[in-house]
């Protein structure tokens, strides 16, 4: 590793860093605005602009964001909220464009692996000394939304357990299995329903791509093994199981409330259909439309991500989000005919944490935290790249330009 790619790593490791700050939206907005400049300046100085099937869509999300939020009746709310939604298109586009991301990204996987660990051990030390409200949920306002980050960094954990090589004394091996091992018993100990049952819904696409790319059938079976101990020992050892949660949504009394928000949330939609409300701006507008039977939650999310971005950004926001998730899905198809290909193979990963998140989207807020949305653009920029074929987009011609003009 030379001197620009230890800075461009420790630049990303600042980034994501400075997404867990309680001042993360002004601190992220002032690294992404970074990330911006770094970007312009290699494609001006490249004098081309990489291009990928999710490239045009991140671009007019971008744009949006802007034209929502200057229009927004709150504008120094919209300003911060869109600090944090910017990050997956700022992030995508910077990964993409510059050549070092693919260089260290063997060091970014790393990096995240051990941030999963340490995450996954925090949280459960959490419950077992019934530290705070004694929920699994680390550093992260929200036991959903920590089980969101533990599905995004599950099956990349997985994608390293399976591919990695047997080493002598198999040392390199029983290190990552026990570093999987703890992800996957921090995520059980969410017992977050709507993480739980996203991560159970994508296995079996995971395990048929397992099949299809690995040799050893037995290295399978382990990983499957190590799962379930993991979740045993999370209901035995920390009291910790989904099997405890009420699945009567009818009795639930957090159901009953997103069913609500839900029903505020569509007539707060028809009020600002085109432009939406700003962003951000939900816990301004939600008391005026807040039905008198719901009155647990805070009022600060509607708990469906797609919903909230439709009312606070119009249905342009609602489209836009849609727009990427078929990329990603179409991209996704592409990767699974391949998956015995190790590019291949790990860009399925990468996509299936992502989906993760779009799925448990529906449920909880998601991607109105900057660390998901600044993890998911560079998900999405490794895929690409393992999976994607890039289109080069000539720019201005820079060399023709005169010296006093420049």
């Amino acid at each position: 590793m030379n001197s620009r790619q230890f800075i461009y790593l420790l630049f990303i490791a600042e980034l994501i860093l400075s997404c867990f700050w309680y001042a993360s939206s002004a601190v992220t907005a002032m690294f992404l605005v970074v990330a911006s400049v770094a970007c312009c300046r290699v494609i001006v100085a490249r004098q081309s602009f990489q291009i990928y099937s999710l490239t045009k869509p991140m671009l007019i999300y971008l744009l949006w964001l802007f034209v929502v939020a200057w229009q927004s009746a709150v504008p120094e709310t919209a300003m911060l909220a869109m600090a944090m939604l910017a990050g997956l298109p700022i992030m995508y586009l910077f990964a993409t464009n510059t050549p070092t991301f693919a260089h260290v990204w063997q060091y970014v996987r790393l990096a995240l692996f051990v941030m999963g660990v340490v995450l996954a051990l925090w949280a459960m030390a959490q419950v077992f000394y019934h530290v705070g409200y004694g929920y699994a949920q680390g550093p992260l306002p929200d036991r959903n939304l920590f089980a969101a980050l533990m599905n995004l960094l599950w099956f990349l954990a997985a994608f390293a357990f399976l591919t990695a090589k047997n080493s002598q004394f198999q040392i390199k091996q029983l290190v990552i299995g026990i570093g999987f091992f703890m992800i996957s018993a921090g995520l059980f100990a969410t017992t977050s329903r709507g993480g739980i049952a996203t991560w159970l819904l994508l296995l079996p696409i995971w395990l048929w791509a397992a099949f299809r790319h690995h040799q050893s059938k037995q290295r399978i079976l382990l990983m499957v093994l190590i799962a379930a101990l993991a979740y045993f020992c999370s209901a035995i050892l920390l009291n910790a199981t989904i099997a405890d949660r009420t699945f009567e949504l009818n009795e639930d009394p957090s159901a009953i409330a997103r069913f609500l928000l839900w029903k505020s949330g569509l007539e707060m939609l028809l009020a600002h259909p085109l432009v939406g409300s700003g962003w951000g701006t939900f816990v301004h507008y939600y008391p005026a439309f807040r039905i008198p039977q719901e009155n647990i939650s805070a009022g600060f999310f509607a708990h469906n991500d797609y919903l909230q971005l439709a009312l606070e950004g119009g249905v342009p926001a609602l489209l836009l989000q849609v727009s990427i998730l078929l990329g990603l899905l179409i991209q996704l198809r592409r990767s699974m005919k391949r998956a015995s290909d190790i590019a291949a193979f790990e860009s399925l990963a990468l996509l299936l944490g992502v989906l993760a998140l779009f799925i448990h989207a529906l449920v909880n807020f998601i991607f109105y935290k900057a660390l998901m949305n600044v993890l998911t653009g560079l998900y999405l920029a490794r895929a690409a790249q393992l999976s994607d074929q890039a289109n080069t987009l000539t720019v201005i011609n820079t060399n023709k330009i005169n010296t006093f003009v420049k």
